[in-house]
């Protein structure tokens, strides 16, 4: 709580480990107090991974990076970090490997993460928001295998626009959408991203307000779920590596999405 001008870097937090298993409501290998006031914190180039389901023995609402609020977060930047192989057992209420409950976020940045083998939650769940106010999420490789990629719960407080950008999202498993959520204020900007569904047809978006939109590259099993842009692109990515465990979002050349 009141926590500023802090990095952690290039820690590994390994969920094999018998000393760092996970309990209590709210919990996660990196958790802010409830209290809130953060502010001026850099998470960067962290490695978590691998919280099988014996990993976690209690209770409710868990994450990878877990932030419940009750006041304003400002200037939080999460950057190059890992998540791999979470899957908390059910039925936990789980959120996201990266979550935020409540509160406001004023600088909250997502840049340049990789969330693979995420199950039983999603790899950014955003919930509650008070209020979000220059958020960012870009340049993120997301494969999820639950609901979504990011998932605006509940209600979702837009300040003024906000941005995903240069995002790739594979959609495989259960996984039922790209975006989803309720948001009110101005709409967020959704461009230049790569969509990918491995398994059944699914919306890029469900239920947000975006715009603008466009200059996306869909898959064939993806539908925009908003207005057609004319620069969107209906093509199917070509992966250096498209499938588990090696995942290897980078695009092949003569990939329709360069």
């Amino acid at each position: 709580n009141g926590a500023s001008f802090l990095t952690l870097q290039g820690f590994d937090i390994d969920g094999t480990l018998p000393e760092n298993k996970i309990g209590g409501s709210y919990s996660g290998p990196i958790v802010f107090g409830s209290a809130g006031g953060q502010s001026n914190v850099t998470l960067r180039d962290l490695r978590i991974h691998d919280f099988a389901a014996t990993a976690w023995t209690t209770y409710t609402y868990v994450g990878g990076i877990y932030i419940q609020q009750s006041a304003t977060v400002t200037n939080l930047t999460i950057e190059g970090c890992r998540f791999e192989n979470l899957a908390p057992p059910s039925p936990f209420h789980t959120q996201g490997a990266i979550s935020t409950r409540n509160g406001k976020f004023s600088g909250l940045r997502i840049l340049g993460n990789r969330f693979v083998g995420i199950k039983g939650m999603e790899p950014i769940q955003l919930r509650n928001s008070a209020g979000l106010e220059n958020l960012v999420i870009a340049n993120n490789f997301m494969v999820s295998e639950y609901e979504g990629a990011v998932d605006f719960y509940g209600t979702a407080v837009f300040i003024n626009p906000g941005q995903f950008v240069y995002n790739t999202v594979v959609l495989t498993g259960a996984a039922s959408r790209g975006i989803a959520g309720t948001l009110t204020g101005p709409a967020l900007d959704v461009r230049n991203n790569i969509v990918f569904s491995t398994t059944n047809l699914v919306p890029f978006l469900q239920g947000p307000a975006v715009s603008p939109a466009g200059f996306n590259c869909l898959g064939s099993k993806v539908n925009s779920g908003y207005a057609a842009a004319a620069s969107d692109l209906k093509a199917d990515a070509k992966f250096v590596n498209g499938s588990a465990p090696g995942w290897d979002l980078h695009l092949v050349p003569g990939s329709p999405c360069l």
